[in-house]
């Protein structure tokens, strides 16, 4: 979002940078911390924007005699043990790579040992976009982590940061799953509940967004990089219009109510008393007949009372 548009609604510099720490966020920043400190085998898992990136650099910042062998996949099609131990040597040394890989094993342990044994660091290497690993490789990565140099073993500890699908992968590898520790940041696991992603809001936004307007962004988006997403695109329409920020920029759509209370159509149909073709027309705006509207509204209303549900402003204010 442009400078510009950020300070028409009186938000500053720092804007972009801010981190917000509340909630949850203490623990996961010291088990993470203690996993690198403890030469573990961790597994960071969480859905794009739900702040991992953020996570590890406060962290990592945060680990300062500690070098870190940070690795980032670009290729789609994934990641290969050669270009992770590339990395260690070149990370480590002014050494050039072995021409095969068995050579470049025993260039990359030999040159471990020496930081870890014989310098005293400590070594972390985080690899990035990890579900798009190859199987093989995050076997290859165990028994990378398993050589030993002068006795010492394992000379390192493993973070590997991705998406969900890494669980799945992972959970396939019955000597890796009974060997790591996952930390999966969702809200099952107290990381960003609803409450908390309110609480994200009011600190980064402050009296910008009225109780209302922060409930219902909440409600219908789950990281941090949706709801911002979510703000700055009404920021923008308002911007450009010449107005302010209106609750109505807010509003929880139809489908979105949908797909929290995971209902079928088949089953707002009999709450609302029309079939599941004419409910779906209205959900996916193809039917604008006001009184179909009002009444799977008040459908969506009524399972979300029987559900034990959500504040009433979520359910006034839909499209």
């Amino acid at each position: 979002m442009r400078q510009s548009i950020a300070a028409k609604f009186g938000l500053g510099a720092e804007y972009a940078r801010s981190i917000y720490k509340g909630g949850a966020y203490s623990t996961f920043f010291n088990d993470l911390r203690a996993s690198a400190r403890d030469n573990g085998f961790m597994a960071l898992v969480g859905e794009i924007g739900a702040g991992k990136t953020t996570l590890f650099n406060d962290v990592a910042s945060s680990l300062q005699q500690t070098i870190i062998v940070r690795v980032r996949s670009l290729d789609k099609e994934g990641m290969r043990i050669n270009s992770i131990v590339n990395a260690i040597i070149f990370d480590l040394s002014n050494e050039g790579p072995r021409h095969n890989f068995e050579a470049r094993s025993r260039q990359a342990n030999r040159l471990l040992g020496e930081a870890v044994v014989n310098d005293g660091r400590k070594i972390w290497l985080v690899i990035e976009n990890a579900h798009r690993l190859h199987w093989k490789t995050i076997l290859s990565l165990k028994e990378l982590r398993e050589m030993d140099f002068a006795g010492r073993s394992p000379l390192f500890g493993i973070c590997l940061v991705g998406q969900t699908p890494l669980i799945g992968k992972i959970e396939r590898l019955k000597e890796i799953y009974l060997r790591m520790d996952f930390t999966v940041m969702n809200a099952a696991n107290g990381w960003m509940d609803e409450k908390d992603r309110q609480d994200y809001l009011r600190f980064l936004y402050g009296d910008l967004l009225t109780r209302n307007m922060r409930s219902n962004i909440a409600y219908a988006n789950e990281t941090p990089l949706e709801m911002k997403a979510c703000v700055e695109s009404a920021m923008e329409r308002a911007y450009y219009a010449g107005r302010s920020l209106q609750e109505s920029d807010f509003e929880v759509s139809l489908k979105t109510l949908k797909e929290k209370l995971n209902l079928s159509y088949r089953e707002i149909g009999q709450l609302a008393g029309h079939d599941r073709s004419t409910v779906a027309k209205v959900i996916t705006g193809a039917n604008t007949n006001p009184e179909i509207q009002r009444a799977v509204k008040e459908a969506l209303r009524k399972a979300a009372q029987r559900n034990g549900g959500e504040t009433k402003s979520q359910y006034r204010k839909v499209i």
